[in-house]
């Protein structure tokens, strides 16, 4: 009889905790319909491809993302806008696409972010999207260069090595690797290591004497 007894009070307590658990996973956890919509999101998301020559649909997200904040002035949105926009640009090939990244690119470069500005100088260096101008690629890279940019400083010291858009100048060319090659950047220190032997004793350290200040 005893037995009997305590055997439906375990029942009991077992069944009320069952219920329990079963209320609070109801509670905290999202509804099925929010389940529905994220999976039905995520797919869509996922399948997404390029629509009639137009942007993807992750694409559009990421434009629409970073429009509103790129017209408030945010150079770094500005940047991010427009690698978005040139990489839709090589998927769909419309060519409104490059011309509004350009725009966005130009503005960050302009408010002195320098890796827009790097970026900048690549375009006109290459002739991607813009006319090819190296003289405009110097100034871009300077730009970049003076603000500490190691990949701006790298270029820089290349062009002016080659003589791309400004005098050869094998003792400036020097400073700008030298620079480039102390923050890690591996192509500085071979370019500056074909320098080396360019340069007379005094020369070099008249470079090395202008890197340190």
């Amino acid at each position: 009889r005893f037995y009997a007894r305590d055997r439906g009070s375990i029942a009991l307590a077992l069944a009320s905790a069952f219920s329990l658990v079963a209320f609070v996973s109801y509670v905290f956890s999202p509804r099925d319909d929010e389940f529905r919509y994220e999976t039905a999101s995520d797919q869509a998301a996922s399948a997404a491809a390029v629509e009639n020559g137009g942007t993807s649909y992750l694409g559009r997200l990421q434009i629409e993302r970073l429009s509103s904040a790129a017209e408030e002035g945010d150079a770094n949105a500005q940047m991010k806008l427009a690698l978005v926009l040139t990489e839709e640009f090589e998927t769909s090939g419309d060519s409104s696409l490059q011309r509004s990244a350009d725009k966005w690119l130009k503005l960050a470069a302009a408010q002195g972010l320098p890796d827009a500005q790097k970026h900048l100088g690549d375009r006109f260096r290459t002739g991607n999207g813009v006319v090819q101008d190296f003289s405009q690629a110097v100034d871009w890279y300077q730009q970049a260069a003076d603000q500490g940019l190691p990949s701006a400083m790298y270029s820089l010291g290349e062009m002016i090595r080659t003589g791309q858009g400004v005098e050869q100048n094998y003792v400036d060319a020097y400073v700008w690797l030298n620079l480039a090659a102390a923050r890690g950047d591996k192509r500085a220190q071979d370019s500056r290591g074909q320098i080396v032997s360019l340069l007379s004793t005094s020369q070099l350290n008249d470079a090395q004497r202008r890197a340190r200040k």
